[in-house]
């Protein structure tokens, strides 16, 4: 290869042609070429990411941008592949068609465990942990002046549990449980979208909703600007034994004073985005990741309304379901932060 070329090697994927498509532009539009010096081919960093209309896709950009600010002194690029969620994304990981994947912590903890959802429901031994951002907690919407105020009220309620498969609906059932509430402990059991139940809540056809999402939210500043709404507190035992026994979910708070009518934090639980690889890939892109990002972590938390909220401390611990990559844990046992 000629000095001053950069040329791209993309892994065999079986992505679809949009994404392969949307990938290449990026990098065509972002990158100038390097000059390495050398003849060795500089494969980028591949990150995937879930939906492009959600937010673990701008949060992947954000570190690609971090990487990619830096790519004349590191010789690294970087790159996102959108994708429908934590399942292809770690699918993707497991097969070595990318090198690493932002995915939600109870995803990570049943890949790293082995589950029968997964097409290979083998444990992903080899799934390892870079970094931990936020908490996406447990939301449940009720509309003021009906009397509701604690989790027991909302028994005999009309209430919106989410859909299938989605973190609020998972992490409601998982409440139910721990509860000792069954469907029958309400008056009726919706499976609305995140849309039909805000709709429903302001227009009295629901009496409560449930939403799984970290803050700001557009959704929940549309929700509490369009009616007069309270989020339960949801807190005691049952969830400080919940803690303790499922490593995935973390202690959360929904921020005062974000959300209009919202004016003192709500406590509640979550999961949250972790970014992961696997074992076998190199220390020095993990490092470099790692690097890019707590180099200038007041930079990147600029980067996304979500990322504001990011604590030095936190991420390097909570919610990880997987073991530390051998670079991040040395990244951060030499961290003077």
């Amino acid at each position: 290869m000629k000095e001053g070329t950069t040329k791209f090697i993309f892994l065999n994927t079986r992505l679809n042609l949009i994404s392969i498509v949307f990938v290449l532009s990026i990098i065509a539009g972002i990158l100038s070429p390097i000059k390495t010096g050398q003849a060795n081919e500089v494969t980028p960093v591949i990150i995937s990411s879930g939906n492009i209309l959600g937010v673990y896709f701008p949060i992947s950009g954000a570190i690609c941008h971090s990487l990619n600010s830096l790519r004349q002194k590191t010789q690294q690029i970087c790159a996102v592949v959108p994708g429908s969620g934590s399942l292809e994304s770690i699918e993707l990981l497991r097969e070595k068609k990318v090198d690493f994947a932002i995915v939600q912590s109870d995803w990570q903890y049943w890949a790293f465990k082995g589950a029968g959802f997964f097409k290979d429901p083998t444990p992903f031994e080899d799934l390892r942990t870079v970094v931990s951002f936020y908490t996406e907690p447990l939301i449940i919407a009720v509309r003021n002046g009906e009397g509701v105020k604690s989790l027991d009220d909302l028994k005999g309620l009309n209430i919106s549990i989410g859909q299938p498969n989605s973190a609020a609906r998972a992490m409601m059932e998982e409440l139910m449980s721990i509860m000792g509430w069954s469907f029958t402990s309400f008056n009726e059991i919706h499976e609305m979208s995140v849309e039909e139940q805000s709709s429903a809540l302001c227009n009295n056809r629901i009496d409560a909703a449930v939403y799984a999402t970290g803050s700001p939210s557009s959704t929940l500043i549309n929700l509490t600007n369009k009616c007069s709404v309270s989020f339960l507190p949801i807190k005691g035992p049952e969830i400080k034994a919940l803690l303790e026994n499922k490593v995935f979910y973390q202690e959360a708070i929904i921020p005062s004073d974000v959300y209009k009518g919202i004016n003192s934090a709500v406590p509640s639980f979550g999961v949250g985005p972790v970014l992961v690889t696997r074992k076998d890939v190199s220390d020095v892109k993990v490092k470099k990741i790692v690097e890019a990002m707590f180099s200038n972590l007041d930079s990147f938390r600029k980067l996304h309304p979500a990322l504001n909220w990011l604590k030095e401390e936190k991420m390097k611990v909570q919610g990880m379901s997987s073991p530390l990559h051998s670079a991040a844990s040395l990244f951060f046992s030499l961290s003077k932060r």
